[in-house]
């Protein structure tokens, strides 16, 4: 009998979990009690936004979203080590789904700090692309909520364009700014809460950008700007403050968009300071997701 009751078992799990992927997610929605570990409460919500607004997804994306909110909470993971970093953030923007009603949805809460797209960019599974004269994201996370010594901003993307733009950042209109600019395939300046750093300037020299840069503000003070999750060039920051909403593909001039950039944005996370082991990790973790949607 117990034999007979472990096959049954056995023949359900694998029946529920080979079906298509409308009938994977109603098990998962429906399920009483809620669906066990390993997939995390966030992911839930997140890809319920997804697929009740009408996103493209399958069972491959929810695993992928579940993990990077594992990887994320520093969970372990078998592949590559992990950090706690989840309470340090306060938005990040997975760009899932392959529309405007979905890719707007922060993973973190997604009642809050929701994306909106202005000059109508191309959506698709690959993420948000902007076309470098009158499109942009609105991230519509303020930068107030930051401070010189205490800030992170990071951006997984695909340069669309060898022209020179502001891959994103908020600017004062003065002589603030927070945010970075490309010059083509290199990162020629680093902008810093308080006052404009070039690289070429403080002797550090033009850095490579690779497809994840990260701004990062610490109290040291120092100001790093990590590619592909290492550091590649540093200076001190000055004490000062901005606000404004960060622009992604766009240089936000209060409230005014300025200098473009054409650009594929595939995953935005912006939060406090990070060490340089958290973003080593952090730099695995959004890898690894964009490469299981097939889009590294």
């Amino acid at each position: 009998m117990r034999r007979l009751i472990l096959i049954l078992f056995v023949v359900f799990s694998v029946s529920a979990f080979a079906q298509p992927a409308a009938q994977y997610h109603s098990i998962l929605k429906t399920a009483t009690p809620a669906p066990p570990p390993p997939f995390q409460s966030e992911t839930i919500a997140y890809m319920k936004a997804v697929i009740d607004n009408g996103g493209t997804w399958d069972s491959t994306m929810y695993k992928a979203v579940d993990t990077l909110v594992r990887d994320l909470k520093g969970l372990t993971n078998p592949n590559y080590s992990t950090s706690n970093v989840w309470s340090k953030l306060g938005q990040v923007l997975p760009f899932c789904g392959g529309i405007a009603a979905t890719h707007k949805f922060n993973l973190k809460d997604t009642a809050s700090l929701q994306a909106t797209f202005v000059g109508s960019p191309t959506h698709s599974v690959n993420g948000v692309s902007t076309n470098g004269s009158s499109q942009y994201i609105n991230t519509n996370f303020n930068c107030s909520t930051q401070t010189y010594d205490n800030a992170m901003m990071a951006l997984y993307y695909i340069n669309e364009s060898s022209s020179s733009g502001y891959v994103c950042g908020v600017y004062d209109g003065g002589v603030g700014i927070a945010g970075y600019r490309s010059e083509g395939t290199t990162l020629k300046s680093l902008n810093v809460l308080g006052l404009w750093k070039n690289l070429t300037t403080y002797g550090l020299g033009v850095v490579p950008l690779g497809k994840f840069v990260s701004i990062d503000y610490s109290a040291t003070p120092r100001v790093d700007c990590y590619v592909n999750g290492t550091s590649a060039a540093n200076s001190t920051p000055v004490s000062g403050a901005l606000s404004g909403n960060y622009f992604i593909g766009a240089l936000n001039q209060v409230g005014t968009p300025i200098i473009y950039f054409q650009m594929t944005a595939r995953t935005w996370l912006v939060g406090n300071t990070l060490t340089s082991t958290e973003q080593s990790h952090l730099n695995s973790a959004i890898t690894q997701f964009n490469t299981r949607l097939s889009r590294p």
